[in-house]
């Protein structure tokens, strides 16, 4: 009796939601109608074709295949969910501490990245989309003052 080969159920599935975002924001049509496997070799194939494509659009093409970084997590939230969590946690706390940092100086303490997660935090709860907002170092610049004020007590150096 034979007993047929186990299929790979990766090979016969459907692309994740991820998958699809990816190829649809890198304008792949028909995602829709691969495998996850073929959805997987897509992205592998785009990825070597950009290492060795020496067009005058190169720069350009490498620039929109970086941006999916942050992108993703502006386009598809709900796919992208932990991701998200992580950047406000831990990315943007970074990016918006060098930021205050480099405008307040000489303050009576310090504000720390735990204190700026923590502004982090208290702005998501009221507004889950403020560091959407092209003027969200404005927005979060003043946070602190209200919620740290001795971290802020200093005139900003603009």
């Amino acid at each position: 009796m034979l007993v047929p080969s186990p299929v790979n159920p990766k090979a016969s599935s459907k692309p994740t939601p991820k998958q699809m975002a990816f190829l649809a924001y890198l304008g792949i049509q028909g995602a829709e109608h691969m495998t996850s496997q073929q959805a997987s070799e897509v992205v592998d194939r785009i990825r070597d074709d950009l290492e060795n494509y020496e067009g005058d659009d190169r720069e350009e093409r490498w620039a929109r295949f970086r941006a999916w970084h942050m992108d993703r997590i502006l386009l598809y939230p709900e796919i992208y969910a932990s991701e998200l969590r992580d950047y406000l946690k831990n990315e943007l706390a970074e990016v918006l501490h060098s930021y205050v940092r480099s405008r307040i100086t000489g303050c009576s303490a310090r504000l720390t990245k735990s204190k700026i997660r923590e502004v982090v935090k208290v702005l998501t709860n009221e507004d889950s989309a403020w560091w959407q907002n092209p003027n969200h170092g404005a927005i979060f610049f003043e946070r602190p003052r209200e919620v740290y004020p001795e971290c802020c007590d200093r005139r900003p150096s603009f």
